[in-house]
């Protein structure tokens, strides 16, 4: 994977940019977790956020000086080498005192599925969320496997556990 951060500074630098990876991949703006396409070259307006549909000139064979750009926009882009398709998490019931079990996987589309950060987000049976056993977690190969020790005095009654992908923003639940 490949991470790309883009800011203007100053309100008149340009905004449209052209990406120009060293290889084709799978394009994400991370900050609004959206899927932007397959390949190496994409054009980008900063101002709006939006890909931009057409061909840019490419800013009369000038390079953008990131140090100068304008605060009137920025995005985070992931190139990643497929396509994020899905993501589950699962959970076997617990008692109180006890551990909770939790799995998470990552489908990806195209290759095998490298390290991915999620958020797992925990509620309890009133949907409040419990904030001890929120955490970001790390996946290998698109797998994790972890346990949340319970409190002996916990609620009982249905939990909701769930997780959201960084990039993609894909979301699952139990």
């Amino acid at each position: 994977s490949l991470y790309t951060g883009l800011m203007r500074r100053e309100a008149d630098a340009p905004s449209k940019v052209v990406l120009d990876f060293p290889r084709e991949g799978h394009l994400y703006e991370v900050m609004t977790n959206r899927y932007i396409g397959h390949g190496r070259r994409f054009d980008h307006d900063l101002a709006t956020g939006e890909p931009v549909k057409a061909g840019l000139p490419t800013l009369e064979g000038k390079s953008i000086n990131l140090a100068q750009d304008s605060v009137s926009g920025m995005a985070l882009f992931a190139l990643m080498p497929y396509k994020i398709a899905d993501v589950s998490v699962d959970a076997e019931s617990a008692r109180q005192g006890g551990q909770l079990k939790v799995a998470v996987k990552v489908e990806v589309e195209g290759a095998a599925p490298g390290k991915h950060v999620l958020h797992l987000d925990v509620r309890d049976p009133e949907g409040r969320q419990a904030e001890p056993y929120c955490r970001n977690i790390v996946t290998q190969n698109g797998s994790w496997e972890g346990t949340l020790p319970l409190a002996l005095n916990e609620m009982t009654g249905r939990w909701n556990i769930s997780v959201r992908e960084a990039v993609s923003g894909l979301a699952s639940s139990t």
